[in-house]
Formats: C-alpha cells, structure tokens, sequence
C-alpha cells in the first residue's frame, strides 16, 4: 500500500471522525467550525481531483479555498466566546502562509509544500476536539449543579 494513500485514508479518517464528534458533543460553534472544515476539505479534494493538484505549481485553487475557509473561521471567531476558533484560525493562517511562501520562489519543493499545506488541518481539528472536549464539560458541570 502507498504511503500517500494511507495519509490520504488517516487524514478523511481523522476529519470524520473529528466533525462527529464535534457534531455529537459539542455546541453550535464546534458543529459550525468542524463544518466549515469538512466542506473545505471536501472542495479541497474536488479542485484536486479535477485540476490534478500535484503541487508543482502554486494550487491558487487551494490558495482561494483555504482563504473562504480563513474568512469563515473569523466569521465564527468574532460571533462566539469560545477560545479555540482563535486557535484554529491560526493555524488556518498558517496554512495560507505555506501557499504565500510558495509564490515567492520560482520552484517550490513539490513535497514539502503537500506537507505542509496538509499539516495545518491536524492542529485545527485538534482544536475543535478540544473544545468540544470543554464544551461537552462545561454543560455536563451544569447538569450537575445545584440551583441555591
């Protein structure tokens, strides 16, 4: 089995399993961020698969799909008083930072740019995992507390 397919299956594996719960457990920002980053990677695999995204170039497809993403996240960052959209965003930007970076030499290192650009979605869906996480914990502390 080829190495890229099994990152392939483990990162579809991880964002599926990071969306349901996150879907399950926790609140309507955690549901709203891990949405906006299923439908990103699922147009991320659509411009791919159609484009032939191989990374020897600048994938400006990529470049506007990961900003769409950027917006929705500050979007969401802005409307809610959880702390992990800002997190998540972050790494967002630094995913974006990897396609600027890669603008401005004449030849990208075709392997490197793929890794990177893959390697931002992991922290930003640890993020929602945890949050989700202090979501999940926070309203089972109400459901024990008592009314004085």
């Amino acid at each position: 089995m080829n190495f890229n397919f099994v990152l392939f299956l483990f990162f579809w594996f991880f964002l599926l399993a990071s969306c349901l719960v996150a879907w399950r457990y926790g609140g309507r920002p955690e549901r709203l961020g891990s949405s906006f980053m299923f439908v990103a990677a699922i147009a991320s695999a659509v411009f791919a698969t159609f484009f032939g995204s191989q990374f020897l170039r600048v994938e400006y497809g990529l470049i506007f799909v990961d900003l769409l993403l950027f917006v929705a996240m500050i979007v969401l960052m802005i409307k809610t008083t959880r702390f992990w959209p800002i997190w998540a965003n972050s790494f967002q930007l630094a995913a974006i930072l990897t396609h600027f970076a890669s603008t401005i030499t004449s030849s990208p290192v075709a392997k490197a740019y793929a890794l990177l650009q893959g390697f931002w979605a992991y922290p930003m869906l640890i993020t929602v995992l945890l949050g989700t996480y202090g979501h999940h914990q926070f309203m089972k502390s109400k459901e024990h507390a008592t009314p004085l």
